[in-house]
């Protein structure tokens, strides 16, 4: 059942019907910009002892996390 369906299902009158979808269009906005701006996840590199994000990791496709265990600078020397 799609959406249009289920409000006018639930909502017999057009204006409930607009101003319920109006509402779930909000909701839906307001939960996209919560994700959008949520903290990326960060992963610890024991190497270096800093938390990166995950884009700081390379590929590996044996470990859980999909992820190298140190971060893309220590496996290059860089990190200190």
């Amino acid at each position: 059942m799609s959406l249009s369906d289920h409000l006018t299902k639930r909502y017999p009158v057009p204006e409930e019907r607009y101003v319920a979808a109006n509402v779930i269009s909000h909701e839906i906005a307001r939960r996209f910009r919560a994700e959008a701006n949520a903290a990326p996840p960060l992963k610890a590199c024991p190497g270096c002892g800093l938390e990166l994000e995950l884009t700081a990791f390379g590929a590996h496709a044996g470990r859980a996390d999909g992820l190298q265990v140190r971060c893309r600078s220590c496996r290059r020397g860089g990190c200190v």
